[in-house]
Formats: structure tokens, C-alpha cells, sequence
């Protein structure tokens, strides 16, 4: 099948093959290097050929200490080994080097959005801190033979303008696109001799047959202190002077972008005046607080392979599972209007990113995504979809700063091969997998970056262990629990009035049991919502779990109440209904209890267990059949349990309940 490229524009923003040199890593190639030399094919050095001194009869760490063991030129000092290179050494090296530097897939850069400042500080002797932007000004409104016949404001079609202004930029043909200016919004600076400040727009392509690798320019003059006409403060860095370029493009790599705005004022500016305005922007005098607000990095994979991405079982379908909405640690999106996959994306925050990769401090966007209107044609790379990672400055606490942008870039890069490492993807070149396009390219490249494990099963342990914790004895109460079924009953987003009404409660009884229900139920604008969807699901099937294990055990408590004249009412009936607990054959001198079906940790065995002896001491049973009764429960891991041994203990002056330090669990057993 023949890949040919197209246009790509999107505005939402297990193979068995011989493995290759090139494909293994360090302990791989060196294992290779050694079945080599056993077969023959390997030359291992002689040391009974060596002219220097006979070593035969040497140990191997007598040899490291005396000779290179790859060409055995003898060294009178340790130190002398440290600074000697030979080709096997050399070898050797690189051998370490591939350990440390993995071979993957390249990524491709795509959308890409900066303010650039480009001036002087303010305490600079002799600086003219405007003269870029007098001099860009001075084109663009001036006298200028090339710019004066175009239309403002309009793509500019090449066949209707043969003229057009062109340049070379990166062994490629670069041509203006469009070109407008109007009268800002910017109040003037002090020294300005012109009552209004003009904000000019330059927009450049490549003549690719794409031209979708393109940057457009909104340059303005930039200062500290600087407002606009209705008073509203504009970010600029402190202490600072000259110029602000607006960039946005695609399909450039970030080092690109200054030394391209270096290049378009010199073809715009210079060319005209014979000046050398172009000084005034050099790619070296990007100020370092300069911002990045929008990159991202992208590969393009075969359809049918991307459902292990978006499908049913797909990586971003079980980060759903954590993500909550707007404002939230993770946010997701979904769009299947006419293809599944349209358009899938997981937004992350900053904290939330350290979760998932570890190190990772920057908010990101996880994306798949196909063209808006899909492409059926099966011979075009777009008819494959994109996998994407974006920053999210917003979920990042803001901008990056062009200082950081190397750790912007490896952030998402290494975010987009985990991504596809969680998706049980290739994560090096495989031709059946990745789809090349005008801006993708197949291909391996060396980078210091690393696989982690997929985080799923880490979140959801966590987020189930929460749930637990909220329906311990220690945490959930009655009103939590009320709580809790009347969004589980009547839906998420009630106003808490709604649900204090439905629970029978007083809202300042809402706020409390809210506040024990932390991480599991939060507040948004007043309306009630479950965190994320997994947490969501989890407490339905605990309440669900609950509910059921009330109704299977209500006649056998009743029943046992009944037979030990306990009113319902009573603390030991409270206690029992409320965990599910259950006796077997209390009237027998062994006596059981079965704590339910909910799962407890050690601790929260020993806090239900404190509770239920004090309501049976109450309740004038005899405390010696419940501190000796047989105790069955499950634990945190889903694990059938049974004590056999005393569960209640007398340490000095003090009770010791079972599932507490000072009491030896030496007959505990699984069941399973």
C-alpha cells in the first residue's frame, strides 16, 4: 500500500520478526558479542599471541590490574588503565552508552505556540530598545515596493502573486502567506512619538505541496509596565525593553522558530531598507523568560493498531477510569461522532503527571485524534490516526519559560512512548505500526529517556484502598452513608441542598460527613460530585455490596436477636446491621463471627471488634464467648480469613483487640 501525503488540519487543537543489531540493547548486544566467540565468528584476543609479558598464568583480576584485556598493553599504574582508549575499549563504550540511551521511534513536532521577547534592560548604556520594531513599522507602513501591491488580511495565492517575497530556510523554499496590520490596543509607551501602537501579522509557509509547516508573527513593541487603552496589565518580563513576537506554528522543532522570525525580518525588513535589522532578533537574544504556551509532539500509527489505544481495554480508556472533569487532576474527553477515536484526550495536571511518569512536573494532554472531517481514503496517511502529548499550561501553573524548553521536550516525549508502551505498542521504528506522513517519519533515534510501568493498576489500588479506608467502622457513619446512597441513587451533580433534603440531614450535618468523605466526594460551585469515575464506580458496587449483604443477613440477625431477647434498637443490633455482621450457632458454646463481605485491613478489624465487644458487653451477654469466638472476615487483598485463636486479649491493664500490634496472629489462616 502506497502512503502518499495530505493535508492534515484538526482544529481540536505483536509482530515476530529477526531481531536486528540495531534493535538490541547493551546486555542483548554484549550477550551476542559472546555467543559469537564461542561460535567462531568473534575474534577474542590471544594472550598467548600478546609480545608483552606472559599473563597466561594471571588471574582475571591480576589481568584488569596489569593490561587492557582487549589489546593487553600493560600499565605500570591503575591510573594508566582510566586514560587508556584502544577499539575494543572503544567497543566497549558504546556498548555502556546504548544501555544508558534507548533506541525509539522518532517523534515529529506539531503544534507550537511562544511569545518571544527580544530586547534590552532597562539600565543598558546606549540602548535603543525600539529600533526593531521602528524598523519592521518603517516596512511594513512605509514606502516599500513588494508590500505595497498586497492585499492585507488575505491568503496570498502564489499564482496570483508571482512576486511574492521568498526565502530559504532549512534547505526548503519559504514564502509569505499573509501579511496585515492594525492599530493596537496597546497604550503607547512614554517615549513614543505616535499616539497609537501598531500590531503587525506575518505569516510564512514552506512550498511543500502541504504548506502545513508554517508559523504566523504578531509582533508588537513590549515593555515592563506595559497596559492596554483600558488599564489592563500585559505580561512582559521585569525590567524590560524591545520587542514581543507572537509565535504560533507546526511541524518545527522549538530551535527552529527564533532563527525562523530572524529570517523573516531580514527578508521583510532588511531587504528593503539595506539595513541590518535582523541583529535585533538573533536567536541568541531570546530573552529567557520568554514563554511557551502550546507544543506538542505526535507519531501517526495504523487504524486498526490504534485501537489499542482508544478501545474498550485501550490506555486512554483506563486512564478515563481516573480522570474526574474541568478543574480536576485528570480530565477526559471524548468525541466518536464519526469514527471511534475522532477525537479521545486525557488532560493531566502538573501533580497528577508526577503520578503517572515518575519525575514528570509538567500539566499534559494525551491525545488521539483523526483529521475533522475522517479520511476514508486507505492509501492516505490520514486515513491513520495521530497519537499526540500537549502541554496544558493551564494544568502546568502556567507558562513554560524558553529556558525550560529542553524539559518541556522530554517531558513530552517521553510521556508519548510510555503512552504507547502502556498501549502495548512498539516503542522503537516498526513499519506495520507506525504510518509516515509529510512530518513523520519511521525512523530510530538514540534518547535518554525511559519506559515506566502502566500506572493504571497503581491508581486504582489507591482509589480502591480509599474507598475501603471511607467504609471502615473508624470513617463511615450513618449520615456518611446516607450521603453516599442518595448520590448513588439519584445521580452525581445535586446541589447539597438537594442531598441534605434527600438524606434527611441539616446541611451543616452535609458539610461534616463531607469533610470524612474527602477524596471521594467533592464540592464543585455547590453541586456534589464522586472525584473521579473509577472512585464513582467503586462506591456504587461497596453500597450496592452493603445493601446486599444487609438484606441476605437481616432475617439471621433478626433471628439471633430474637433468640437472645435483644431489642432492635439496642447498641448490638446497631452494630450488627450496620457491618453485616452475623453470628453462627450462638447458642452453641462455640460461638462464630462473620464480619461481612466488605473488606478490612488489621486495623479496622481491631476498631470493629472494639466497637462490637462493647455493644455485647452491654447487652449482658458474657464477654469470655465473644473475646474466644471464631473470627471469619476478608482483608484488603480479597482473602478469606478465619481466627481461631482469642481476639480479645488482656495486656497489663488494657484490652489488645485482634489485628493490633501487641496481638499475635499465630493461628490466622487464608482460605481464599
Amino acid at each position: 500500500m502506497t502512503r502518499r501525503p495530505g493535508r492534515d488540519q484538526h482544529d481540536f487543537g505483536d509482530f515476530d520478526e529477526p531481531a536486528d543489531a540495531a534493535d538490541l540493547d547493551g546486555d542483548d548486544a554484549l550477550a551476542l558479542f559472546d555467543d559469537g566467540v564461542l561460535d567462531g565468528d568473534q575474534h577474542a584476543p590471544d594472550l598467548e599471541d600478546s609480545d608483552n609479558e606472559d599473563i597466561s598464568d594471571l588471574s582475571l583480576e591480576e589481568i584488569d590490574g596489569r593490561c587492557c584485556r582487549f589489546c593487553q598493553e600493560t600499565f605500570d599504574r591503575r591510573s594508566e588503565d582510566g586514560r587508556h582508549r584502544c577499539d575494543g575499549r572503544h567497543d566497549l563504550d558504546e556498548l555502556l552508552h546504548e544501555q544508558q540511551t534507548t533506541t525509539y521511534q522518532k517523534t515529529a513536532p506539531h503544534e507550537f505556540q511562544a511569545y518571544f521577547y527580544y530586547g534590552q534592560h532597562r539600565s543598558t548604556p546606549g540602548r535603543k530598545p525600539f529600533s526593531a520594531f521602528y524598523a519592521i513599522r518603517g516596512a511594513m507602513l512605509g514606502d516599500n515596493g513588494r508590500l505595497d501591491e498586497l492585499p492585507l488580511g488575505k491568503d496570498l495565492d502564489p499564482s496570483d502573486h508571482p512576486d511574492l517575497p521568498r526565502f530559504q530556510f532549512q534547505g526548503e523554499t519559504w514564502r509569505l502567506s499573509r501579511l496585515t496590520y492594525q492599530k493596537g490596543n496597546i497604550e503607547p509607551h512614554e517615549n513614543m512619538d505616535f499616539d497609537s501602537t501598531y500590531e503587525f501579522y506575518i505569516s510564512v509557509c514552506a512550498e511543500d505541496g502541504l504548506e502545513e509547516k508554517k508559523a504566523s508573527l504578531h509582533i508588537t513593541p513590549a515593555w515592563s509596565g506595559m497596559t492596554s487603552k483600558s488599564g489592563k496589565s500585559i505580561p512582559v518580563p521585569r525590567d524590560f525593553e524591545g520587542l514581543s513576537v507572537d509565535v504560533q506554528g507546526s511541524n518545527l522543532e522549538p530551535d527552529a522558530y527564533p532563527k525562523l522570525v530572524n529570517r523573516v525580518v531580514d527578508e521583510i525588513v532588511d531587504t528593503e531598507t539595506g539595513g541590518r535589522m535582523h541583529r535585533y532578533v538573533a536567536p541568541k537574544l531570546v530573552h529567557p523568560d520568554s514563554r511557551i504556551t502550546q507544543f506538542e509532539r505526535y507519531v501517526r500509527i495504523d487504524r486498526q493498531k490504534s485501537k489499542q489505544v482508544v478501545g474498550w481495554e485501550g490506555a486512554l480508556k483506563r486512564l478515563m477510569e481516573f480522570a474526574g472533569r474541568e478543574g480536576q487532576k485528570l480530565v477526559y474527553y471524548r468525541d466518536d461522532t464519526d469514527i471511534e477515536g475522532h477525537l479521545h484526550r486525557v488532560e493531566v495536571d502538573n501533580r497528577a503527571a508526577g503520578k503517572l511518569i515518575s519525575g514528570h512536573s509538567l500539566g499534559k494532554k494525551f491525545k488521539h485524534y483523526h483529521p475533522r472531517t475522517v479520511n476514508d481514503d486507505e492509501d492516505s496517511p490520514l486515513y491513520h490516526p495521530k497519537i499526540g502529548v500537549a502541554l496544558d499550561s493551564k494544568k502546568s501553573g502556567g507558562s513554560i519559560t524558553w529556558s525550560d524548553r529542553d524539559r518541556l521536550d522530554r517531558e513530552l516525549d517521553e510521556a508519548l512512548i510510555n503512552l504507547l508502551h502502556w498501549s502495548d505498542l512498539p516503542t522503537g521504528p516498526h513499519p506495520w505500526i507506525f504510518v509516515e506522513d509529510e512530518y513523520f517519519e519511521v525512523g530510530a533515534e538514540d534518547r535518554n529517556i525511559a519506559t515506566h510501568p502502566d500506572p493504571t493498576p497503581e491508581l486504582r489500588a489507591e482509589q480502591e484502598h480509599l474507598v475501603t479506608r471511607v467504609f471502615s467502622p473508624d470513617a463511615m457513619g450513618d449520615r456518611e452513608l446516607d450521603v453516599l446512597e442518595v448520590l448513588t441513587d439519584g445521580g452525581e451533580d445535586q446541589h447539597y441542598s438537594e442531598v441534605a433534603d434527600s438524606a434527611d440531614i441539616s446541611t451543616r450535618t452535609l458539610w461534616r460527613a463531607l469533610e470524612r468523605l474527602e477524596g471521594i466526594v467533592e464540592s464543585d460551585n455547590g453541586n456534589l460530585k464522586f472525584v473521579t469515575n473509577h472512585l464513582k464506580k467503586s462506591v456504587h458496587q461497596a453500597v450496592d455490596s452493603l445493601r446486599s449483604a444487609v438484606e441476605t443477613t437481616g432475617r439471621k440477625i433478626a433471628n439471633q436477636l430474637s433468640a437472645a431477647n435483644l431489642d432492635a434498637d439496642s447498641a448490638l443490633a446497631k452494630w450488627m446491621n450496620r457491618y453485616g455482621v452475623s453470628f453462627a450457632d450462638a447458642a452453641e458454646d462455640d460461638l462464630e463471627i462473620d464480619l461481612g463481605a466488605t473488606r478490612y485491613s488489621r486495623k479496622e478489624v481491631a476498631a470493629l471488634l472494639r466497637a462490637g465487644h462493647k455493644a455485647w458487653i452491654r447487652a449482658g451477654l458474657g464477654t469470655e464467648r465473644f473475646e474466644t469466638a471464631n473470627l471469619r472476615w476478608i482483608n484488603e487483598n480479597g482473602e478469606r480469613q478465619t481466627e481461631t485463636s482469642r481476639i480479645v486479649r488482656v495486656v497489663g491493664s488494657e484490652l489488645r483487640y485482634l489485628g493490633e500490634p501487641e496481638h499475635l496472629l499465630s493461628s490466622s489462616t487464608v482460605l481464599g
